[in-house]
């Protein structure tokens, strides 16, 4: 009687075991979700906010600047932003996001032609968007 018991507690805890194994999966694979989302979120809030930038500058025309500050991380993570073309482009882990810009006609005078963190002025010079 005490071996059928014991047979059937260790059935139930590991039945117990096996639904708390599969509930953790299942809600580190939505944590890790989440955090994705919340990492492109905040890529395209940067993304927006520099392109939206280098769009008014170019619009309010020769003469017009503003300014603009990079933050140093997304989430204690490192990235790169340059500008080819028509597009804000921004590297993290790995993966390369795009923000559409006006004007292929932007400058920048950091070293590298990289956008560093920071503060940067955004200025209109005769139609060419200069970052310094």
């Amino acid at each position: 009687m005490k071996a059928q018991s014991a047979m059937e507690f260790l059935i139930i805890f590991m039945i117990f075991v096996a639904a708390l194994a599969i509930i953790a999966a299942i809600t580190l694979n939505k944590t890790r979700e989440i955090s994705t989302a919340t990492i492109e979120l905040e890529t395209k809030k940067i993304l927006n906010e520099i392109s939206d930038k280098i769009n008014i500058v170019f619009l309010e025309g020769h003469g017009f600047s503003t300014n603009i500050t990079v933050s140093e991380k997304i989430f204690s993570r490192n990235y790169t932003i340059w500008i080819a073309s028509n597009n804000v482009y921004l590297q993290l882990d790995g993966t390369v996001y795009a923000g559409t810009i006006l004007t292929r006609n932007v400058t920048i005078t950091d070293p590298g032609g990289l956008l560093e963190k920071g503060e940067h002025t955004l200025r209109n010079e005769n139609g060419i968007v200069v970052i310094r």
